[in-house]
């Protein structure tokens, strides 16, 4: 909204927006369009006279004519585009169709069905990326690929790794053991404790990496308090995501800092805050209606107990 309304000489798209809202009140013209233009110089203006939008249909109709005009200037989509499209649709259809749960899928027609993930469509459509070509050259090219963020990948991939090792090795029911200790407090306490932890943890490790090293210990935890375990679980999830106070702790966090306009100390100030209210209203939810609304009240599942 700033950028459509500044007012700056030069801005083009500010110029378009207006240029738009003049075309879409066009409609009165001699001395009722001055009377206009001087009631719009004296309510909203610019600083060049130009009358600023102030009601919801006038805002609505400036941004459907900016909107018109990016679409006519975009024009056709290429052949390249029509194949990433045509891709996309394959990959959905492939992930929806490969296993309905009640009937099978496509991959049960398969000898290695078993083996056949959600993965093995995402690579079979990234593959095809190569093989249709557009001019004589492949859609994707290898060099295109040398952008991608590799580095997230391999970062989610190990969270993931990581978490299988912690449940396969026994740490996690070990640590479960260990912490046990906290049921003395309550189930109330236990998330206040869990909430207000993770919540600084996540500041410093990735949102990943630190929901799939936690989960499967506040499981354990859960299992030996005999809790419910999604009653520790959903909060401890939820947690993580309350990373406002780093830069380091979240991507958007980085690219707000990055921008140069929010320095560090004023990130700090406004997180701690917004920390501590989502941190306050995440206990009083998962301790009250977030209980019922999931159907937690009951003792431990059976499933739990495998």
């Amino acid at each position: 909204d700033s950028q459509l309304f500044s007012g700056e000489n030069d801005n083009s798209t500010d110029e378009q927006t207006f240029s738009a809202f003049a075309h879409t009140n066009n409609s009165s013209s001699g001395p009722d369009a001055m009377n206009s233009h001087m009631d719009g110089q004296s309510e909203g203006s610019d600083k060049i006279g130009r009358r600023i939008p102030t009601s919801d249909q006038e805002v609505a109709n400036v941004v459907a004519a900016v909107v018109r005009e990016r679409l006519v200037h975009m024009g056709k989509a290429s052949r390249k585009e029509n194949i990433v499209l045509a891709l996309l649709v394959t990959l959905t259809l492939l992930w929806l169709t490969r296993d309905f749960g009640v009937v099978p899928g496509w991959s049960a027609l398969l000898p290695t069905g078993a083996y056949i993930t959600d993965g093995c469509p995402a690579i079979f459509v990234a593959t095809m990326l190569f093989v249709f070509r557009d001019e004589g050259k492949p859609v994707l090219t290898w060099d295109a690929c040398r952008e991608f963020p590799w580095d997230l990948s391999l970062l989610l991939g190990s969270g993931y790794v990581m978490a299988t090792g912690v449940q396969e090795s026994g740490l996690s029911e070990w640590l479960g053991h260990r912490v046990s200790g906290l049921n003395s407090m309550g189930t109330t306490g236990v998330l206040i404790v869990l909430c207000v932890g993770v919540s600084l943890l996540t500041e410093l490790v990735s949102n990943i990496a630190t929901v799939n090293i936690l989960l499967p210990v506040v499981a354990q935890l859960a299992v030996t308090s005999d809790v419910h375990p999604l009653t520790y679980m959903l909060p401890t999830t939820i947690a993580c995501s309350l990373a406002f106070i780093l830069p380091i702790s979240t991507p958007p966090n980085a690219i707000a800092y990055g921008s140069g306009g929010v320095p560090i100390h004023r990130m700090v100030q406004a997180g701690i805050f917004t920390n501590i209210i989502c941190v306050t209203l995440l206990v009083i939810a998962s301790a009250t209606y977030g209980r019922a609304v999931f159907g937690l009240l009951s003792s431990l599942p059976d499933w739990a107990k495998l």
